[in-house]
């Protein structure tokens, strides 16, 4: 029961302060990863429009991916909440 609760808890705090840093446009309109209404294929879109583009002016391009297995697993919490204060989120939401 503790689990769900926490759960559910946490949604709704990810929730509000989503909501606070689209509301104060504090994140980067090429952000593709927890923005609402974007997702992976609308990422993939923009890297090949920009890869068509510059191949036409004659540019070379090279892509390279990344894959951390496991990279939020356990996120550093000082750094977290130092971004959430960077972004002046309200303090009852960090």
């Amino acid at each position: 029961m503790i689990n769900t609760v926490g759960k559910v808890l946490e949604k709704l705090l990810i929730k509000r302060i989503m909501h606070h840093l689209h509301k104060i446009e504090f994140l980067n309109e090429n952000q593709y990863v927890f923005a609402p209404q974007k997702n992976a294929i609308d990422a993939a879109m923009e890297a090949w429009k920009f890869k068509e583009l510059q191949l036409e002016t004659g540019r070379v391009v090279i892509m390279a991916s990344l894959v951390a297995k496991g990279a939020f697993d356990s996120p550093w919490r000082p750094a977290i909440l130092k971004g959430l204060r960077e972004a002046k989120c309200p303090r009852n939401l960090c």
